[in-house]
C-alpha cells in the first residue's frame, strides 16, 4: 500500500487549542484537501474503487471499509493508527461530495463549545429543525463507525449512503 497518512498540524485534541490555532488547522485541512483525496483515490483504486462522487462509490467505499478496517493490536477497541488518517480522508471525500451536490453546504469551523466537534472542520451552512446551526463531522462519524465495525456491531452496509442522503435532504429543506 502506497498510502501516505495525513499528518495533522497539532497532536492534541482541537478542543484544547485556541481559536486562532483551530483556524490555522482548518486552513491546513483545506489546503491539503486535494492531496488527501488523491491519496485516498490511490489507496482505493488498488481495490477497483473509483471516487467519482457517485452513489455507487459511496456503497463500494462502505463495503471496502467494513472488510478492511482494522483494530489496534495494542489498544483493543481502538482503530489501527492508519485508520484514523483513512477516516479523515473519507470524511473529506464525503464532505466534498455533499458540498458539490448540495446548495448551501460548506466547510466551517465548529464553534459549539459543548460539541465533540468543537474547533474541528465540519460541513455546515444550514439550520437544523430547531433553527439552530446544523453541521456534520464526517471524520468523527467514521471513527465511531469504525469502532462499531471492529466490535462486530455493524452488520448492514447502507450507513454511508443513508448519512449522505440525510445531509442532502436537510440541505434541500433549508
Amino acid at each position: 500500500m502506497d498510502y501516505q497518512p495525513y499528518q495533522p498540524e497539532v497532536d492534541r485534541p482541537l478542543k484544547d487549542v485556541s481559536e486562532e490555532q483551530a483556524i490555522r488547522v482548518l486552513q491546513d485541512v483545506m489546503e491539503t484537501l486535494d492531496s488527501r483525496l488523491v491519496q485516498l483515490a490511490s489507496l482505493l483504486g488498488a481495490y477497483g474503487i473509483r471516487l467519482d462522487f457517485s452513489d455507487e462509490s459511496i456503497t463500494k467505499l462502505e463495503q471496502w471499509f467494513n472488510e478492511n478496517v482494522e483494530p489496534s493490536e495494542r489498544n483493543p477497541g481502538q482503530l489501527e493508527g492508519i485508520w484514523y488518517s483513512i477516516a479523515h480522508d473519507i470524511g473529506l471525500y464525503f464532505g466534498e461530495l455533499v458540498i458539490n451536490r448540495g446548495r448551501n453546504l460548506k466547510w466551517i469551523l465548529c464553534r459549539e463549545t459543548t460539541s465533540n466537534s468543537f474547533h474541528r472542520h465540519v460541513v455546515g451552512g444550514i439550520a437544523g429543525a430547531d433553527g439552530e446551526p446544523w453541521y456534520v463531522d464526517f471524520e468523527i462519524m467514521l471513527i465511531l463507525y469504525g469502532y462499531e465495525t471492529i466490535d462486530g456491531k455493524r452488520s448492514r452496509s447502507t450507513f454511508f449512503p443513508a448519512v449522505v442522503h440525510d445531509v442532502l435532504e436537510r440541505d434541500s429543506k433549508s
